[in-house]
């Protein structure tokens, strides 16, 4: 009824770890599909039973979900980054009492929490902006277009609402751990975002994906902690300052325009809020470099000036198959 997925980049070690971890498990699963896009082939991986060991011809981690999304047969599909541990064998249980509960299930935002307080997200810089409390911090989140959301709630720009605390139903999940029902995957899907994230310009697919997930059916967040994040400052992403800040800047004009093409609302309206939302975010960047002049706030302020010239050369389109 399960297949796991999991997308592998230069971490061999981790992914064995990971592998082996869950195979004590394999009554409650059907098989673990690899998708791996590293340098290297990880022959150990290649001769694990139970396990189908797939080699990405892209490094772009939707693709490499896509990949795998091909390869199962199961019903429900259970993606892993392969930096997550298990915390929680009865996740297992959990996950078919909800498959058999709810007829209409199209996916689980399942929770985890970062194994260490010290991860590489610690390293972008936090806004001087953003550091009043209640209601002064309201005002100005909803000044700078980063509005506090109901929960659940998915708005312009990759904007997320806290998860309900007690469970239920949601329209985001996190990428890091989350099922998704085969059948309710990739509709409606844009596969522009394969070549965004080629061009390493790409970020919160997650979100995307489980709200495209919520327009199929139930997308429920369980709130039991499953997995544990083992962040240990190696995360592709924001391992670099100027790349990771030129990537928020200029996927979240992506991620408005693809949420209002769902919605089938005006994308112009999409655009304008991007542009706001924009500016905010540089100046809050300029405050930052203002208020403390150190190199990684220049880095940052640098990258979203960067990610927002590179939107004017940016062409949305409607790709409805993939390219493999």
């Amino acid at each position: 009824m399960i297949d796991i997925i999991i997308c592998t980049y230069n971490r061999p070690q981790k992914i064995i770890e990971l592998v082996h971890s869950l195979l004590p498990y394999k009554a409650n699963f059907n098989r673990i599909i690899v998708v791996d896009s590293s340098d290297k082939a990880n022959d150990a991986l290649e001769e694990v039973v139970d396990v189908l060991y797939v080699r990405s011809t892209h490094k772009n981690q939707p693709y490499q979900r896509y990949m795998g999304f091909l390869k199962a047969t199961s019903e429900f599909l259970l993606y892993l980054d392969d930096d997550m541990e298990l915390a929680d064998d009865q996740v297992f249980e959990r996950i078919l009492n909800y498959i058999k509960e709810l007829p209409d299930l199209s996916g689980i935002a399942i929770n985890f929490k970062d194994k260490h307080s010290n991860s590489t997200l610690n390293e972008v810089p936090k806004s001087v902006l953003f550091k009043k409390a209640g209601l002064v911090k309201r005002i100005i989140r909803w000044i700078t277009a980063i509005p506090e959301l109901s929960q659940g709630e998915l708005g312009f720009c990759g904007n997320r609402g806290a998860q309900p605390i007690q469970g239920g139903r949601t329209h985001w999940l996190s990428g890091g751990a989350f099922l998704a029902k085969k059948s309710a995957l990739f509709q409606n899907f844009n596969f522009q975002m394969f070549d965004i994230f080629d061009k390493r310009l790409g970020m919160g697919e997650d979100a995307i994906i489980g709200y495209g997930l919520a327009q199929e059916g139930s997308l429920i967040f369980d709130p039991n902690i499953s997995f544990l994040h083992n962040d240990q400052r190696d995360s592709s992403y924001s391992v670099d300052i100027f790349t990771y800040a030129r990537r928020v800047m200029y996927s979240r004009l992506y991620l408005s325009l693809e949420i209002q093409r769902i919605r089938s609302k005006s994308l112009f309206v999409a655009k304008i809020h991007f542009h706001y939302y924009a500016f905010c975010r540089i100046f809050g960047a300029f405050i930052n470099l203002f208020w403390a002049l150190k190199k990684k706030n220049l880095l940052y302020f640098q990258g979203l000036i960067s990610g927002y010239f590179l939107t004017y050369k940016y062409k949305f389109n409607i790709v409805n198959e993939a390219i493999l």
